[in-house]
């Protein structure tokens, strides 16, 4: 159970580490909309696409922050699907590091989960 724990703890730090690189990149469309906006038509241009990609980075944040608030829950089951989509998303969206911590801290959570499975098995074998 020990080790369980130890995992959950290693895959909230990564979150953590991992959150504020998310919002930065989310940060990054309404910038280059803002510095683009005194060249009249290369905005509309690269407007479409800024806004798409903005969506995508506020789905990921939202998705990770959701992982997080499950890690805190002792959700893990949850946590491990959610970090999943938002490392998924955030290998494109959070510049690719934060993607990877995400997916760190999901590995962090699989462990935790094998364990977990292995003390129920050890305990239903007694």
């Amino acid at each position: 159970m020990l080790r369980a724990s130890q995992a959950l703890k290693r895959a909230e730090e990564l979150v953590r580490k991992a959150i504020p690189l998310y919002v930065v990149n989310a940060l990054l469309p309404p910038l280059a909309i803002f510095a683009l906006s005194r060249a009249d038509s290369l905005v509309y241009l690269l407007l479409a696409p800024l806004v798409i990609y903005e969506a995508l980075c506020l789905l990921s944040l939202a998705l990770l922050l959701a992982g997080r608030s499950a890690l805190t829950e002792y959700s893990v089951s949850s946590a491990h699907r959610l970090l999943l989509a938002a490392g998924a998303l955030g290998v494109f969206t959070a510049l690719v590091a934060g993607g990877l911590l995400a997916l760190k801290a999901r590995e962090s959570v699989a462990q935790a989960l094998s364990a977990r499975e292995r003390v129920k098995k050890e305990g239903s074998a007694k």
